[in-house]
């Protein structure tokens, strides 16, 4: 008979479980396995999100181009943990005198000393703006870059521990 038959045949009778040490054992062993799904549960969750920053080339965020051109930020994806995916870029534009080319993302991601350097190439990569022909010269816009990204604790990207989080960074660019 198994302790929790033993134990239950006697709840109405005695409320003292019977002292079967194979019973004992049992209820031990169940108390240390629960305590240590407990502790991997806090463990997991106690994991601190990665650092993460974005940085414009240029760094203070500052361009200049005439009516008509392109210009544009590279910029660089740090981090000081784990494995980084960028899921997708945009660019807030407080005063608009152009329009912001969105060119994708680099398929790679940034890990602890590897991070994602994309340089602007007009029309090719880095965040683009293409400032009105007819803007004004001496106009200017401000701004951000937004950067929202995954992680996970590898690079197969099997065990995601970040999602969605945003990184920014301010810009400027007058004609």
């Amino acid at each position: 008979m198994d302790c929790a038959a033993i134990n239950a045949d006697r709840v109405f009778t005695d409320p003292t479980p019977i002292e079967n040490p194979r019973c004992i054992r049992g209820l031990k062993m169940k108390r240390i396995a629960i305590a240590l799904v407990g502790l991997a549960a806090l463990a997991r969750g106690a994991q601190a999100a990665p650092f993460v920053v974005l940085t414009l080339s240029p760094a203070d965020g500052f361009l200049s181009g005439g009516p008509g051109s392109a210009v544009g930020w590279g910029y660089d994806v740090s981090t000081d943990s784990d494995f980084v995916v960028i899921d997708s870029l945009s660019f807030d534009d407080l005063t608009p005198v152009g329009t912001q080319n969105l060119l994708p993302p680099p398929p790679t991601g940034a890990t602890a000393g590897s991070n994602i350097v994309v340089p602007f190439v007009e029309g090719t990569s880095g965040f683009e703006y293409d400032i009105n022909p007819g803007a004004i010269v001496g106009s200017s816009t401000s701004g951000g870059v937004y950067l929202v990204y995954d992680a996970y604790t590898d690079s197969t990207e099997s065990d995601q521990i970040v999602f969605g989080a945003t990184v920014y960074a301010t810009t400027l660019a007058t004609w």
